[in-house]
């Protein structure tokens, strides 16, 4: 459709076009203004309230509008959770086939767990078998001959629960069992509202805390299983748990496999949404960052210096100090808790070659970036590269 011409024409410009030419070539510059501002507009994503998406139709000369937004142009990610596909794993000692070290911490990102004895149980990250799935949660009792508990949770921040109130949330995820699995207690999903802020379930239960929970009985087929609850309209804290009880038995065919865990406002479960790899991982440095490469487990003597923070020494020994600023790639939950590691040695001091040099200090701790700062010893000599890795904890 030609581009409506004004009601009085403008007077042509000083220029050896004819008026033909010149009015053809000034609609070909206007149809590319409008069609440079539909694409302007297309990824500010400016939707109303109702899902109307903000359009421009590069053929019709000033037709911008709010229209109905399709399927493919969803304004959000409907589940509530972060990393239900388990597929992002930063830092959590499932990175290793080594039962947990510590009777809570965390198995994956954003996935923490609690246990009566540590080392009484493994929390995994194997391939999920799934089409459309790479990895899952397992959980299994180690050789630890007591009877054990396992518990896994994610905690929602107080920000993200405080717009659920008074709204109807469904939970539903896949599960299976192990071939050896034959216990009585099935697995046990929980969806816990508290009015305390930011707590931490594997710390204790919410204060004023409402339990709602599900038996749900599993076979060695992946299956899909739901639940919904009314968050009362006083909750100011959502976490989802599950939990296997009266675990006595040791084998390593007896396990339970979580996967695609998806909280949603909706009164029964709809598909499954997923977020790229990318997406999914920058949503969760909002709670815990490393210098470490992705696949590295941060742990004093990690033997690489890859990412490390590092500085070349300018004022020799004692009379210079060291000082590193860095800049974390996604704002953090809160001022993080800052952990170094030297890579080469078991200790939290900085690197020099093939010695130590001072622990690592942190300082200026904000929820964007930190100080890392060493104050030198005398074997640092001008010109040295001196190394130290990092993790940051905003973790609720």
């Amino acid at each position: 459709m030609p581009v409506s011409q004004p009601s009085v024409d403008p007077a042509l410009p000083d220029t050896d076009l004819d008026e033909k030419t010149y009015r053809r070539e000034l609609d070909v510059a206007l149809r590319r203004l409008f069609v440079g501002l539909a694409q302007a507009i297309e990824p500010l994503q400016r939707y109303k309230t109702d899902g109307q998406i903000l359009t421009c139709d590069p053929d019709e000369a000033g037709s911008v509008a709010w229209e109905t937004a399709t399927s493919t142009a969803s304004p959000g990610n409907k589940n509530k959770l972060l990393n239900g596909g388990f597929e992002i794993q930063q830092y959590g000692e499932s990175m290793s086939a080594v039962a947990v070290s510590a009777t809570s911490g965390f198995a994956l990102d954003r996935w923490s767990y609690s246990v009566a004895t540590a080392a009484s149980w493994f929390f995994t990250q194997p391939a999920a078998g799934r089409d459309g799935s790479q990895f899952c949660l397992r959980m299994r009792k180690g050789s630890f001959t007591a009877q054990q508990d396992g518990f896994i949770y994610q905690d929602l921040e107080t920000v993200n629960s405080v717009p659920l109130q008074g709204k109807t949330v469904t939970l539903s995820f896949y599960a299976r069992a192990g071939a050896g699995y034959t216990l009585a207690n099935p697995l046990v999903s929980h969806i816990e509202t508290g009015t305390g802020t930011d707590q931490a379930r594997r710390a204790g239960a919410y204060t004023g805390t409402v339990d709602t929970s599900q038996n749900n009985t599993l076979t060695t087929s992946w299956a899909r299983y739901s639940m919904s609850l009314l968050i009362p309209t006083s909750a100011t804290q959502i976490g989802v748990w599950f939990s296997l009880t009266g675990v006595n038995v040791f084998s390593a065919a007896i396990f339970v496999e979580l996967d695609d865990v998806q909280l949603e406002v909706a009164a029964a479960a709809s598909d499954y949404q997923s977020r790229t790899f990318a997406e999914e991982y920058d949503l969760c440095q909002r709670y815990f960052w490393k210098t470490f490469p992705y696949a590295t487990l941060p742990a004093q003597n990690a033997a690489t210096r890859l990412g490390c923070i590092s500085y070349l020494v300018a004022t020799a020994g004692t009379a210079g100090d060291g000082r590193v600023m860095v800049y974390f790639p996604t704002k953090m939950r809160i001022a993080p808790t800052i952990t170094f590691y030297n890579p080469n040695a078991v200790a939290a001091t900085w690197r020099n070659g093939g010695a130590n040099s001072a622990a690592g200090a942190s300082d200026n701790v904000a929820n964007g970036s930190f100080a890392a700062d060493n104050v030198q010893v005398a074997g640092d000599a001008v010109g040295n590269t001196l190394n130290i890795h990092a993790s940051a904890s905003a973790e609720i």
